[in-house]
């Protein structure tokens, strides 16, 4: 077994650029409801073959099987906006 041995600065690089967010408006930040989204409630979207928790500053409900797309994130939740 020759395994290659990274440098702690190197796994660290490569994370660094693997979790970087796409530039917005590119289709990388399209996501789908799959629990419906309420003006008081966050519901759960599907955004990069990943579950998370979707919230909207709108006013708006955003049912199951709306397209959103993704402003950014905070915390455990994605901030998402109704496609126009």
């Amino acid at each position: 077994m020759n395994k290659q041995r990274r440098s702690v600065e190197q796994v660290w690089g490569w994370l660094k650029r693997s979790t970087q967010a796409a530039p917005l408006g590119s289709a990388d930040d399209i996501a789908i409801v799959e629990a419906d989204i309420s003006p008081l409630r966050p519901g759960r979207i599907k955004y990069q073959a990943t579950h998370w928790f979707g919230k909207c500053e709108q006013n708006v409900s955003l049912p199951a099987g709306t397209y959103v797309q993704v402003l950014r994130r905070e915390g455990n939740a994605w901030i998402v906006q109704a496609l126009t």
